[in-house]
């Protein structure tokens, strides 16, 4: 963070929850387990948090190209849980993933 605003740079874009590793498959149905980026919220101010953080969502989250009622209900519990996350941190902005398909009726 030092850095960036070393850099003259307004924000930093982090990633909101940890990536899984890449040999594990995610997921599509069942509850969604939440696991923050950060070891926890205090490890910035809150001031820090509302001026130089933007955090983005999973880039998988896209209730619209799901196949089947439960893989639509895991995106939607992941982006209301993110999205939570996301104002608990109170950050400065937030960066959806694009929609897949035309439509966007549960975006």
């Amino acid at each position: 963070l030092q850095s960036a605003s070393e850099a003259k740079f307004d924000f930093v874009v982090i990633p909101l929850c940890k990536r899984p590793p890449a040999d594990k498959t995610m997921p599509c149905e069942g509850k969604y387990e939440m696991e923050p980026s950060t070891s926890s919220d205090l490890v910035l101010d809150s001031k820090t948090w509302s001026s130089a953080v933007v955090g983005t969502l999973s880039d998988w989250i896209d209730p619209d190209s799901a196949k089947t009622v439960g893989q639509r209900d895991y995106c939607r519990q992941a982006l209301e849980q993110e999205l939570d996350w996301a104002s608990h941190l109170g950050i400065y902005g937030i960066v959806l993933p694009p929609p897949a398909g035309a439509h966007c009726e549960l975006y």
